[in-house]
Parts: structure tokens; C-alpha cells; sequence
């Protein structure tokens, strides 16, 4: 299959965080600033793709970006089910998972304000894959994955594992970061898709590189 397609291409970009409730009062997140989905949005959208974005609670300004659509969520089953809507009406051709989005939530959520005087047991259970489930209900729509492992790169075997991951999830393309490799104004990543692989170093360039390999 070509990337090329008739215009106009349609593109989803999920960001930032997700949150799950413990109480009404406290939750468990991700830590993302939403910046890099803001890079894609804008690269996308200057290249004439139409762009649906679905955003987590994050500080990243997507008011200024001529999006298509914004659905901005907060918890993880509100992400799922807006992705899922718009893959059914936005009809994207490639969806750009970028969020953070939260692998565990409580089994159960109290209701008010838990007491601080006492111990809280808390009983996590795993959340649904989200671009897994785009995969088994729209399995039309190419997907572009992000995988965070700890430490710090080696080109090589980075490449290896990138390998490995886009056969196995069939990928389209996959951005690989390593813990150690991002912080304060740093982000570097294996960007790997349809015609080999690319490192880049901040945000902006992880943008580029990841549009590249779709438009």
C-alpha cells in the first residue's frame, strides 16, 4: 500500500495524559506536556492534511492550530471512545498515537473524599490498548506508535526492536524513545517507517520525521 493518497489526506493525533480517578478528589496520570501532538498538528495542517485531534488535560495551547476537529478528554475511557467515534465519522486514513495514556486504573473508584488518617489500599487493573482496539475495529486505518523504553539508546539495537515492534503490532511507522534520552529541552528518537529509519532530537524534528513517512 502507497501512503499517497487522494486529497484530501485525513489524519487523528491523540496527546497529552490521561487521568484515572481514585476518589473525586485524586487521580493517577502520565506526565506529558502535550507539546509533540502540537508539533504534529501543526506540521500536518501546514501540509495540508486534514487534522482530528483528541487531547488529555495537558498545557499545550491547541486553540492557535486550524484543526478539523478537538475533542479534548480527560480519562482514559473518554480518549478510547472519542478515538473510536471519530475513526467512525472523520474517517482518518492514519491515526498518530502520541498520548500518554495510563496502562492501569482502580478497579473501583470511592465516592467523595477518601480520609488521610487512614491507609488506602488501591487495586489497579489494566486499561485497553487503545490503538489496538482502533487495529481490530478499523483495520483499514494505518497507525503510528510510540514506545518508551528505559535507559538510553543504542542505534543498533533500537533499530532491531524497532523491527520487531512494527511486525508484531503492524505498524506503519514507530517512534522509539529511551527514558533517559528525554527531558528538559531534550527528545531524542528512533523514528522508524515505510523506507527505513531516522534519529531525531527534539520535538519539532520527531514531528517532521514522523509526517514524512505519511504525506
Amino acid at each position: 500500500m502507497s501512503a499517497q493518497k487522494t486529497p484530501p489526506l485525513r489524519v487523528l493525533v491523540t496527546g497529552g495524559p490521561t487521568r484515572a480517578y481514585l476518589d473525586d478528589f485524586r487521580f493517577l496520570t502520565n506526565y506529558s506536556t502535550g507539546e509533540l501532538a502540537q508539533h504534529l498538528c501543526a506540521e500536518l495542517i501546514g501540509k495540508g492534511v486534514k487534522t482530528a485531534l483528541v487531547s488529555g488535560p495537558c498545557p499545550a495551547d491547541f486553540k492557535p492550530l486550524k484543526l478539523t476537529k478537538w475533542k479534548p478528554v480527560e480519562t482514559h475511557g473518554e480518549m478510547l471512545n472519542e478515538v473510536l467515534s471519530l475513526c467512525r465519522t472523520f474517517k482518518p486514513h492514519f491515526v498518530i498515537f502520541s498520548a500518554a495514556v495510563l496502562d492501569f486504573e482502580p478497579q473501583t473508584r470511592a465516592k467523595g473524599k477518601t480520609s488521610s488518617k487512614a491507609q488506602w489500599t488501591i487495586h489497579l487493573k489494566p486499561t485497553k490498548k487503545i490503538m489496538e482496539e482502533v487495529r481490530k475495529k478499523f483495520p483499514g486505518v494505518q497507525r503510528v506508535g510510540f514506545k518508551l523504553e528505559a535507559g538510553t539508546m543504542n542505534e543498533k539495537k533500537a533499530v532491531a526492536f524497532a523491527e520487531k515492534k512494527m511486525r508484531e503490532q503492524d505498524l506503519w511507522t514507530l517512534c522509539l524513545n529511551y527514558r533517559d534520552d528525554v527531558g528538559h529541552g531534550k527528545h531524542k528518537a528512533l523514528v522508524y517507517g515505510p523506507e527505513g529509519h531516522t534519529i531525531a532530537r527534539n520535538k519539532s524534528a520527531i514531528a517532521r520525521a514522523i509526517v514524512k513517512t505519511i504525506v
